[in-house]
Parts: structure tokens; C-alpha cells; sequence
């Protein structure tokens, strides 16, 4: 539920390949320079998820349910600036409808981590609240991540 799996190899790739692309739109037509403002965008998207992921590298493994609570608290967090930074791009030139979905789904991580958090606080992290919060996370991770997929963001896949 912290989001530890963004996956590095395919962000990498997949900024490499924006940059590629944006290499490739250098030149006079206005198809070029859509393609290359897409992916110079891409760029700048999986740029925040490798930011986030190296906050959620951070936390430490929750080994009792005081830091299993602290966890999901920072991971509501890094969720909330990962969310404001992407809202602050100017994302409104080539990206797929996809990109919008994705972000919305993204922006309800937070409060299911809270969620998450106050059920592990009052009931235990085995209870049957906390499963169930848990469950709902991962859910609306799943859908966040099919959607980043569809967008072409394969290093900001989480969960």
C-alpha cells in the first residue's frame, strides 16, 4: 500500500524514450514539435514518479503497527506532493484522456492511505477494517495503474 514498486527500469526507459522523441521532433512541422512537447511532458510526469519513488524507497519495512501506521501516513503524503507537482505541469498538450483518469484515481491514494492508517491505529493491522482498507487501496492502485499504462507512463505503474 506505499507504492515501494514504482519500477525504476521502466521509468528509466521510459524517459529515455521521451527524450528520444523529443530528439527526433526537432524540426520544422507542427506534428513534429506536438510530438516533441508530448514527450518532453512524459519526461517531466515520470521525472515526479521517480521523485515519489525515491521517497517511498525511504520508508522503512513496517514492522509493527505503530510504523505500519507512520508508513501509510508518509505514503499519504508522498502521494499528496506527488499529486500537486504533476498538477502544477502543463500537461494539456499530448497526452492521452488516459493521463486525466490516471491522475484522478491518483489523487484518492491519499485518503485511502489515511484510511488505511486510522484502521490500523484503532483495530490492529490483521483486522478485518484494515484488510479492508487495504483491499480498497489496492483496487483503486490497480485502476490508476491500468490507466497509466493506457498513458504511456509505464514508470509511474505502483502498487
Amino acid at each position: 500500500m506505499t507504492g515501494r514498486s514504482f519500477s525504476r527500469a521502466s521509468g528509466l526507459a521510459g524517459a529515455c524514450a521521451a527524450l528520444a522523441l523529443a530528439a527526433a521532433g526537432c524540426g520544422g512541422s507542427s506534428e513534429q514539435k506536438s510530438t516533441s512537447a508530448a514527450a518532453d511532458v512524459t519526461a517531466q510526469v515520470e521525472q515526479v514518479c521517480r521523485q515519489a519513488t525515491g521517497e517511498f524507497d525511504k520508508l522503512p519495512e513496517p514492522t509493527d503497527t505503530r510504523k505500519a501506521v507512520e508508513a501509510q501516513l508518509r505514503s499519504a503524503q508522498i502521494f499528496s506532493t506527488m499529486v500537486g507537482r504533476l498538477n502544477e505541469l502543463e500537461t494539456n498538450v499530448g497526452l492521452p484522456v488516459s493521463y486525466k483518469g490516471w491522475l484522478d484515481q491518483l489523487d484518492q491514494l491519499p485518503a485511502l492511505n489515511q484510511k488505511a492508517a486510522d484502521a490500523f491505529s484503532r483495530d490492529g493491522v490483521t483486522s478485518d477494517q484494515a484488510v479492508s482498507a487495504g483491499e480498497a487501496w489496492q483496487s483503486k492502485a490497480d485502476q490508476a495503474n491500468d490507466l497509466a499504462r493506457q498513458a504511456g507512463l509505464s514508470g509511474c505503474v505502483f502498487g
